[in-house]
């Protein structure tokens, strides 16, 4: 079921899942996928969540926001937590500036990245060209990223590998 997933992250160290916020198949899909990877390797798993969450994550599902905070999104967690799978939230919490929260972003990914990772979080911040949304160009986390990890990144839409 995850053969062409597998063949795309191999050789690959930092894994950005794009994901469409607040469907109910991705974080079931990923629960499915990091249960049989976690099978034959370590890895961390990196969340769109707000960095002043790290402490207790499950507070931020208390709040009611939208995107990441669902509860598929929750029984991930909870799961992977299960699965002695260290999760860190690396998300600005200052939404000002949307290029200064996607630099921020990859600063707090690369400051947690040791070993295989994947980074969930939305569709645009997984993008790893420039882009122009709204008259604003936006340089997006996967940008900064490539830019640093070169070949051992990969970004894969989900929505796209849901249909495959």
């Amino acid at each position: 079921m995850f053969k062409n997933l597998e063949n795309k992250i191999k050789n690959k160290d930092l894994i950005l899942f794009g994901e469409e916020h607040g469907t109910k198949e991705i974080p079931e899909f990923l629960f499915k996928f990091f249960s049989e990877l976690a099978k034959e390797e370590e890895f961390d798993v990196c969340l769109e969540i707000p960095k002043e969450f790290q402490n207790n994550i499950k507070d931020f599902f208390k709040q009611n926001e939208g995107g990441l905070n669902t509860k598929g999104y929750l029984n991930l967690v909870n799961e992977l937590q299960k699965l002695n799978i260290k999760i860190f939230c690396i998300d600005s919490s200052d939404y000002s500036s949307q290029n200064k929260r996607e630099k921020e972003m990859a600063e707090n990914i690369l400051e947690v990245f040791n070993k295989k990772t994947f980074v969930i979080t939305g569709n645009i911040h997984a993008c790893i060209k420039k882009f122009l949304m709204c008259e604003i160009n936006i340089i997006p986390t996967g940008f900064y990223l490539s830019e640093k990890l070169k070949d051992k990144l990969v970004s894969i839409d989900l929505s796209l590998e849901l249909k495959n």
